[in-house]
């Protein structure tokens, strides 16, 4: 054997020692701190992933809880404004129905006072006649009259009526 071949196992002998070594003295000292360093990181990791799972479940049922709020929003929105066009329709039928009543109160009362006015335009036709009456009556008592006179105030009298009938005759 040659002094580089024994030199090289010489060499190769004691890393290999060298590394049982170190190895016996990291897994003595090290490994087992180093492990359970790994072991509490791995829980730290697997009960952040829970954390996570769980908080993703809340978030998902606040979202949920937020859409069904969300929707029961919109149909009360929709109701109050079913009601409010319910409301307006109602009291647009009571305004016509009260438009309606006070046209019918206009026309009765002026229905009235037509009926009144007529009334009173006979009662002033009849006085008026009746006043004529009168006067012809006065006349033909004051003059003595013969069938010629009767004819002629008869013909005056006829005269005078056509004249307060006409427009603008005198009354």
């Amino acid at each position: 054997m040659s002094p580089e071949l024994k030199l090289q196992l010489a060499e190769t002998i004691t890393q290999i020692i060298a590394f049982v070594i170190f190895f016996w003295v990291m897994k003595k000292y090290a490994w087992g701190p180093l492990q359970v360093l790994l072991d509490e990181r791995q829980r730290k990791i697997a009960s952040s992933f829970e954390e996570i799972q769980r908080k993703h479940g809340d978030v998902e049922k606040l979202v949920a809880e937020h859409t069904a709020q969300m929707r029961n929003i919109d149909q009360e929105g929709r109701a109050r404004i079913q009601e409010a066009v319910a409301d307006g329709r109602r009291v647009a039928a009571e305004l016509i129905e009260n438009a309606r009543g006070e046209a019918a109160q206009i026309a009765e009362r002026a229905q009235r006072n037509v009926q009144l006015e007529l009334a009173k335009a006979r009662l002033e036709l009849r006085n008026e006649v009746i006043a004529l009456t009168i006067g012809a009556s006065e006349r033909l008592m004051r003059e003595r009259l013969n069938d010629e006179g009767n004819r002629r105030l008869v013909a005056s009298f006829i005269q005078d009526l056509e004249n307060q009938a006409a427009p603008g005759g005198t009354r």
